[in-house]
């Protein structure tokens, strides 16, 4: 929740300093106390970056660290609450009844107008007394966040890279990589007809998909070992950025230990020998194999340079999981390889061994499905499972409910660190604000595949892309979607004729890893089968996402849904569709996948004020009659 604060700190309250400077000037002492808030808003927004990238980088937040997080959260949707309520009052135009022309009619007008205005300041000298408060709480939180210690694991590993970045492991008898190894065998050898020339190869994919053990495969079989003259391997991820630099000097150190030995001790005896010549020296006439495993752009950019095209047919093989990396080190006549999820009976192989039965099949369903054919979830769900003996589809239902858990807690199974650390090390390499639009991509369902439109548009109507003095709100939606494709947490499944992506999914263990933070931290709530709609969660989340209508109308009435900002269906609404009337503050409704909308169910949607996206089937003729007359009360009540 730390992400979504923070980017609402940064973006959401530019729209109330908007309000005030232009309402407010009128009253001279709000004026310094907006300017105030403005700069209090900005110092936290800062504050909370740094302090929070620091804990991010430990495992374990202290306890002091939670408690801040939970009621900055509090204070974030307090804030919001007063800033649409504000915005509204000061920007909504009087309601004018009929009244036809002439005299009578304009001295209507002219009264509604006065009574408006009393009213707007009525309303300026209420809000001024919630704004002060608001500055109180403001300046009261930017003290505890200066304030919260961070844990020595935490510090100590922003120089230590390799606790931050997920290891290297080599799965044995790997599943599914035959095919996946003869491709880039192939992809080594020299195409007939072509010089021979220096050929880059990059493996790209999502964390946990196998690329460094089909790397690993390629780099051992014997017909890679014979067609070259020399090899290494080096994993450039172990490095420390902030300490090395990259790590280019230890990547080359390597690569020299291993294809030539002795030169690598002379560097390491004498500091004056540039480790960079020697290297260039040896490797001119030879033909050699270089696979350099977890790849960074800031390294390529320095060390390509060394490896020059020596007409030997050499070949340099690496992973990565940044699309635009692959890219760029491929470019030429080079190859990217993109690694696929593996299918449903690779995946049964992994997670339930050889142990097959009809109960198994059917419990065991949702769970693989969850795993998305990602090979380092399979492999932790089947670990998991041989603790307590044989799997039952009973078990495989159990750790389905309670997979979320074991992704994001520290507590969780040991089964899990591994898949946890690169769960974690995708969501910490991405920005604040991609951070909060990650999240938000949770109300939808797993495995469901999403319009790159609705997504960006969903994003803007909440408020979590803010223009600045360069980029409109709309460029930077699309460059932070653009973003999460680059680095695959975002999958495309259609691209259109210019190679946009059209439509896409999260990958399948990425998605429950952001439902269970989102959840867990109030920004979601969700009526999921596997998710249980605690009150508390319900009431403090932003965002609702009902599935498959089984919430009871009991339920809905005894929840506050006054904070939800947007609200979400997919197949039957049920009861849950009386919450519309609740949500005073819905910016986003969504029931395009709702499959028993009624006329009923629309009937208090003319009523919220605040809302700036609204999806339903198309063609319908509900919709069709709804938009028509609230277009109109739109336009009579002057939206801002």
């Amino acid at each position: 929740m730390e992400s979504a604060a923070s980017a609402f700190l940064r973006s959401v309250m530019g729209k109330l300093f908007q309000v005030l400077e232009k309402e407010y000037n009128k009253q001279k002492g709000l004026r310094q106390d907006t300017l105030s808030i403005q700069q209090d808003v900005r110092m936290i927004a800062a504050a909370m970056d740094d302090r929070l990238h620091a804990l991010r980088r430990g495992e374990q937040r202290t306890a002091v660290a939670r408690i801040y997080s939970e009621e900055m959260l509090g204070l974030v949707h307090d804030a919001q609450d007063c800033i649409d309520r504000i915005v509204h009052r000061l920007t909504c135009r009087p309601r004018v009844g009929g009244g036809g022309g002439g005299g009578g009619a304009a001295l209507i007008r002219r009264v509604a107008a006065v009574a408006h205005e009393l009213r707007k300041v009525q309303s300026r000298s209420g809000f001024a007394d919630e704004i002060r408060k608001l500055k109180a709480r403001l300046k009261l939180a930017h003290e505890r966040v200066l304030g919260i210690p961070i844990p020595p694991a935490a510090a100590s590993c922003c120089h230590e890279f390799a606790a931050a970045a997920p290891s290297c492991r080599f799965a044995r008898n790997p599943v599914g990589i035959g095919r996946p190894v003869e491709d880039l065998l192939s992809m080594l050898d020299e195409v007939e007809g072509e010089k021979e020339q220096l050929r880059v190869i990059s493996v790209v994919g999502f964390g946990g998909l196998g690329k460094t053990t089909l790397a690993r495969a390629v780099y051992e079989d014997p017909h890679a070992v014979e067609k070259f003259h020399c090899r290494a391997w080096v994993a450039a991820g172990r490095w420390s950025p902030e300490v090395t630099g990259h790590g280019v000097g230890e990547i080359l150190r390597d690569v020299l230990q291993q294809v030539r030995p002795k030169d690598a001790m002379d560097v390491v005896a004498d500091k004056g020998q540039r480790i960079e010549a020697l290297l260039k020296e040896y490797l001119k006439d030879k033909r050699y194999l270089i696979v350099i495993d977890d790849m960074g752009m800031e390294q390529w950019s320095t060390i390509n340079s060394i490896f020059e095209n020596n007409g030997k047919s050499s070949r340099i093989l690496l992973t990565t999981t940044i699309q635009s990396t692959a890219n760029i080190c491929s470019h030429g006549n080079g190859y990217v390889y993109q690694m696929n999820t593996l299918g449903e009976e690779d995946s049964k192989k992994i997670a339930l061994q050889e142990v097959r039965s009809p109960e198994l099949e059917q419990g065991s369903m949702p769970l693989l499905q969850k795993c998305g054919g990602l090979p380092l979830a399979l492999v932790s769900v089947s670990d998991f499972l041989k603790c307590s003996g044989e799997p039952t589809g009973e078990r495989c239902a159990e750790l389905c409910r309670n997979l979320g858990s074991h992704l994001r807690e520290k507590h969780g199974h040991d089964n899990f660190a591994e898949l946890r650390k690169v769960l974690m090390h995708n969501y910490d390499s991405l920005s604040v604000y991609a951070m909060t639009c990650l999240l938000y991509l949770g109300v939808f369902p797993n495995n469901r595949p999403l319009k790159r439109k609705v997504v960006i548009r969903r994003w803007l109507a909440e408020g979590y892309a803010q223009s600045d003095s360069l980029r409109s709100e709309e460029d930077i939606a699309d460059e932070t979607f653009k973003a999460l494709v680059d680095r695959n947490i975002i999958q495309s499944i259609g691209t259109r004729n210019n190679a946009q992506v059209k439509t896409c999914m999260t990958h399948g263990i990425m998605h429950e890893f952001v439902l269970h933070k989102s959840v867990s931290q109030g920004f979601i709530a969700t009526s999921s089968r596997d998710h249980p709609r605690p009150h508390a969660y319900v009431n403090n989340a932003c965002h609702l996402s009902i599935h498959g209508g089984n919430v009871t109308d009991s339920e809905a009435s005894d929840e506050d849904l006054s904070r939800v900002r947007s609200l979400t269906v997919f197949g039957k609404a049920g009861d849950a569709i009386s919450y519309v009337r609740k949500c005073k503050l819905l910016r986003v409704l969504d029931l395009e996948e709702c499959s028993d909308l009624e006329d009923s169910h629309l009937k208090h949607i003319g009523k919220l004020w605040h809302l700036k996206y609204l999806s339903a089937r198309a063609g319908s003729v509900i919709l069709i009659r709804f938009l028509w007359g609230y277009l109109f009360a739109t336009c009579c009540r002057g939206r801002y």
